[in-house]
């Protein structure tokens, strides 16, 4: 999995080509996928992840309701929620 750090930044509005352009200047594998560390990221059909995975062309993985850390560090998304990984859209997929 690839971590991308973004800081300041509001993720509504912005498409998933802006994160694609950091992690591609990046040493990153497609082959790996990404996991989103970000709050509702993975929520809805066309959601942030899915726009994500179009454009970088791999799996995303990301959470679809508020994510929360345990004392011990576990992960976890509230409520039935849980994760769901996105597979690129060739139809949305960045040429």
């Amino acid at each position: 999995m690839a971590f991308i750090k973004v800081e300041k930044v509001a993720i509504r509005g912005i498409s998933g080509c802006v994160p694609a352009n950091i992690v591609e200047n990046k040493d990153f594998s497609r082959q790996n996928g990404v996991r989103l560390l970000s709050c509702s990221t993975g929520k809805g059909d066309d959601c942030f992840a899915q726009n994500l995975a179009n454009a970088l062309g791999c799996e995303v993985k990301a959470p679809c309701d508020v994510l929360r850390v345990s004392p011990s560090g576990k992960l976890f998304v509230d409520g039935n929620a849980g994760w769901k990984v996105f597979s690129p859209n060739m139809n949305g997929r960045r040429k």
